[in-house]
Parts: C-alpha cells; structure tokens; sequence
C-alpha cells in the first residue's frame, strides 16, 4: 500500500444535527497521483459505534464519499469520527479521524 499524502489528521467535524454532510475525497500517493482503491471498502464510524455512509465512486481514480445525516446523529453529540479503510489483503488501516461535534 502506497504512502497516503492528502488527508489531515486530525480533521475536526462540526456539524448540526438537522443537517447532512457529504464530503468527496480523493485519495493521492506521495507522488499526487491518484491511489488505486480497487478491491477496497470504508469502516465509517461516530464513536463509540454509530455508522456512517462511506461510498467508493471510482476506485481506480482513488475517489469516494462519505455522508453523515441526521439518522446518524440523534441529536446534539460530541465525539470522535473515523473512516478506516479496509484493503483487499483485509488490512485495516486509519485514514482520518479527529474530532466530531453536532450542535443543534
């Protein structure tokens, strides 16, 4: 698995929770060229277990979303997030996660 170069970390969340937050990634090596995530799925969590909606939409190009909405967040929360990808090896390995909070 190649080095990934483009996600901060930690990478806060502040949202409120009537809403919904979608967010398109697009992970890149080192070298700014798209990573190749065929093969691989999205663990995304609220902890300490809410799940949240992590969609690939073009693996070869290193792209997905992940959405959180109100289901996902009954009411005003403060926590910690996380999206950890799970390789085709099934290897699970931290992409993001930082601090989440949802107001009202």
């Amino acid at each position: 698995m190649q080095e990934i170069s483009n996600i901060p970390k930690p990478a806060r969340i502040r949202m409120r929770a009537a809403s919904t937050l979608r967010v398109s990634v697009t992970l890149l090596k080192k070298n700014g060229q798209p990573m190749d995530l065929t093969g691989s799925t999205f663990d995304g969590k609220i902890l300490p277990a809410t799940i949240f909606s992590v969609t690939m939409v073009d693996a070869l190009l290193g792209k997905f979303e992940f959405k959180i909405t109100p289901a996902d967040v009954p009411g005003v929360l403060e926590s910690t997030w996380k999206i950890d990808l799970i390789d085709p090896m099934l290897r699970v390995i931290p992409l993001v996660a930082g601090p989440f909070n949802a107001t009202a």
